[in-house]
């Protein structure tokens, strides 16, 4: 029984590292987007701004980390995903 309990510690353990990471990056990355659709809803004038198309593109390129990132974090975090990559390249 507590072979068990302690397997799926060791699990919890490892999941919860996959996720704080996920979800940290996820955060940072879309926050940008997130507080450019608040300003876009309270001062919609930021459209006519000159550095609005700057803007844009670094909210783009945000939101790209992010979904570039997912699996740079499970290869890093994940040993089973190391496996995977691993056995899928050496075949």
């Amino acid at each position: 029984m507590t072979n068990v309990k302690s397997a799926r510690l060791k699990h919890n353990k490892r999941a919860k590292r996959i996720l704080t990471s996920l979800v940290v990056v996820f955060a940072v990355t879309i926050l940008p987007l997130s507080i450019l659709r608040v300003t876009f809803v309270f001062w919609p004038q930021i459209i006519g701004k000159e550095y609005y198309s700057n803007l844009i593109y670094a909210v783009v390129v945000s939101a790209i980390v992010n979904s570039s990132a997912n699996p740079v974090i499970y290869s890093v975090v994940s040993r089973n995903v190391r496996k995977g990559i691993n056995n899928l390249c050496v075949q």
